[in-house]
């Protein structure tokens, strides 16, 4: 071989006489000397090559399914690897966005957290309560694991499958006292966290038979209203015991039970109370710094357990400048707000009295004075009289104070010597119409006149308030003869009152053909208002008892009120009062004072019955003809479970009529302690008695 001169590091082969003896060693000696090697002199030791770095291995991506409302489920990850035994680190770079994923100890994790084998292999994830892969989006956890050259990455996605809830109640009142002589109880509600539809039904409880549900409103009230002095209930103390529940699509139940005790009233001394006429109050506030516009905003109150009647204002709001004006040193353009209640009854002929009012004024909303709350009250007194038809009340001269609480809790006082004659009225409406009790609220802290002491001026702000009137010397019963000794409610008070819409429950009977539901605004509006509405089942039923409607009301500008109709079902049954709900919503230029109305039906088809009459005569006198007075015994008014029950006749003329049950086929008299015998009304239905009673009361006795 030689080399080419022409050509560098190209090499010719000839061929030689014995080739064979080329060898390998001689081959490797002629490469290395053509690279500059040293030809057979001295030469370098060959260099070992750098060993290679295998990546670790953080395990495969994958996908851990729980179940809904686990709790601390292991993700039971495998630890990772690396081929050349390095030390690794693991570190967080991403977590859930919903859930909860904990260290062993229950340190949760946040990214960017350190962990070691150990911690990874014990990691547990929480979903969050009530979500599942159909509400929420879990997202993944995703880790890295190092060996400080060579870096793999591992994502773990959550997954929750849906497992259905049961309604849930959550933490309810379950005792009521009602008073007597009135059906409602309370209306249940339970939530479903899968937002499915909750029907509600009566399921047990001693005294289940005496109460009905409305299966969608979840409406709880007695069928017929309770008597105290003939209590119903299963052992007649007026407790009484009812369990409901709440089903879902599915079939989960979960069921509460509610412990209702019948309260007393006072039924003989009508004629000394005021009692309302409607089951609303009217709140008429004054407009601007003129107060010549009106907002008349409607108060739907309850008498609670301690004799309070609350109202409070919702949908509508206060006027700043008016109130401002009112309890300013010059309140002169002000005019108090009028709290009015329509009276169906006032004490009677002859009857008066002397009163105290006590007014008071909170800041937020309940009568608690809070830390940083303010707090005005003071005390008046009144004479009033009654001719049975009018009331008038007068003011004698008295000196008010009127206490103010600053928010640090100091006491600062005002002094006024004149009390406004027009803060409590009660006017007729016309003859033989009802009367109006008006209560101007804010009067009693009017800056106007001779006053000392506090200013009040700028006391009123923008916010929340709260107002208890409390009564002494005044005897007041709603319209289902529960009474009362104390007014209060919240409010809120802006510079700009908006529109209020409000709707009144509705009575109807059958035979009308349907029902007509008003809503009415607080002012007309200079753009048409529109809402939308939707009946709803409560113990009536569409389709049975109503024709289900829905739809929109529009009440034109300029206008203050519109109306809608419901077809009623007139049928041949004999039925219990019934009623069902309006919904609305959407509310479009107002805001809804009332979201919704019932509306109850009454029966017009009367149960079959028999009829005996009775013929009283006192010794030596003669026949009478007098109109008889028609009793009609309900089937609760009985213990069905006896062979006789008994009522008491209160004799008031020379004949009772007494209209019994259609199966009541016998009766027997009792004449004080002694019995005659068992009539059958099929032979005779008129009765001779002769004889002096016991105590003024004819028993009536009847087979069932």
């Amino acid at each position: 071989m030689e080399k080419d001169p022409k050509i560098t590091n190209v090499f010719r082969f000839r061929k030689t006489k014995d080739f064979s003896k080329f060898t390998f060693p001689n081959l490797v000696a002629f490469i290395v000397a053509a690279c500059g090697g040293g030809g057979g002199g001295s030469s370098s030791s060959p260099v070992a090559p750098t060993p290679s770095n295998n990546a670790p291995m953080a395990g495969a991506d994958l996908t851990v399914t729980l179940a809904e409302d686990a709790v601390n489920v292991p993700l039971d990850l495998s630890a990772p690897t690396d081929s050349d035994g390095d030390s690794l680190t693991i570190t967080v770079s991403g977590i859930p966005t919903s859930g909860s994923l904990k260290k062993a100890d229950g340190t949760v994790l946040a990214d960017g957290n350190a962990l070691t084998v150990t911690e990874l292999q014990a990691l547990t994830f929480t979903p969050d309560a009530n979500a599942n892969d159909n509400t929420t989006s879990f997202g993944s956890f995703t880790y890295s694991v190092s060996d400080g050259t060579a870096t793999d990455s591992r994502t773990v996605t959550i997954s929750v499958d849906a497992v259905n809830d049961a309604p849930d109640f959550g933490i309810v009142v379950t005792e009521f006292a009602p008073y007597e002589n009135s059906t409602a109880v309370t209306t249940v509600q339970a939530t479903d966290a899968d937002g499915e539809a909750i029907t509600y039904s009566i399921t047990g409880g001693l005294d289940k038979d005496l109460f009905t549900i409305g299966s969608t409103s979840g409406e709880l009230s007695f069928i017929n209203a309770p008597d105290f002095e003939n209590p119903d209930d299963s052992d007649k103390d007026n407790v009484y015991g009812v369990e409901v529940s709440a089903t879902d699509p599915q079939g989960a139940v979960s069921s509460i039970g509610y412990v209702i005790t019948v309260n007393d009233v006072n039924e003989s001394s009508g004629e000394d109370n005021f009692k309302l006429s409607t089951a609303s109050i009217t709140l008429t506030d004054y407009l601007g710094s003129e107060a010549n516009d009106t907002n008349v905003h409607q108060l739907y109150p309850a008498v609670t357990t301690d004799t309070t009647l609350t109202a409070n204002l919702i949908g509508g709001t206060m006027d700043l400048t008016n109130l401002s004006n009112i309890v300013s040193s010059d309140s002169s353009l002000g005019k108090s707000p009028v709290l009015s209640f329509k009276l169906s009854a006032v004490p009677g002929a002859g009857k008066a009295g002397t009163a105290s009012i006590t007014m008071k004024l909170f800041d937020g909303e309940d009568a608690n004075q809070e830390s940083g709350e303010r707090l005005l009250q003071t005390t008046l007194s009144l004479n009033w009289s009654s001719d049975g038809s009018e009331v008038t009340v007068t003011f004698p001269e008295q000196t008010l104070t009127v206490d103010y609480f600053t928010a640090d809790g100091a006491l600062t006082q005002r002094t006024l010597t004149n009390v406004d004659p027009d803060t409590l009225t009660v006017t007729k409406d016309g003859v033989g119409n009802t009367s109006t009790l008006d209560l101007r609220i804010t009067s009693f802290f009017s800056g106007q006149g001779a006053a000392t002491g506090a200013d009040l001026t700028g006391f009123i702000t923008e916010g929340n308030y709260f107002f208890d009137v409390s009564f002494t010397g005044l005897n007041f019963v709603d319209s289902n003869d529960t009474p009362f000794t104390k007014i209060q409610g919240s409010f809120a008070v802006t510079d700009s009152p908006g529109i209020a819409a409000y709707i009144e429950d509705v009575v109807t009977n059958e035979g009308d053909g349907s029902a007509t539901v008003v809503v009415t605004l607080s002012r007309a509006s200079s753009s048409e208002v529109t809402v939308d509405y939707q009946t709803t089942d409560g113990t009536a039923l569409a389709g049975e008892d109503y024709t289900t409607t829905s739809g929109t009301l529009t009440i034109a500008a300029g206008e203050t009120s519109g109306n809608f109709s419901v077809p009623i079902t007139d049928d041949s049954n004999n039925e219990a009062l019934e009623s069902f709900s309006v919904n609305f919503s959407n509310a479009v230029n107002a805001t809804l004072g009332k979201t919704s109305t019932k509306i109850s039906i009454e029966d017009n088809d009367a149960a079959s019955t028999n009829s005996v009459s009775i013929e009283i005569l006192a010794p030596g006198s003669s026949d009478i003809d007098v109109t008889p007075i028609i009793l009609k015994p309900t089937p609760g008014g009985f213990n069905q479970e006896e062979a006789i029950s008994d009522y008491g006749i209160q004799l008031e003329g020379e004949y009772e009529t007494i209209t019994l049950p259609e199966e009541v086929d016998k009766i027997q008299i009792e004449e004080g302690q002694a019995k005659q015998d068992i009539l059958d009304l099929d032979e005779a239905n008129e009765i001779l008695v002769d004889v002096p009673f016991e105590d003024d009361i004819l028993v009536v006795s009847y087979d069932l």
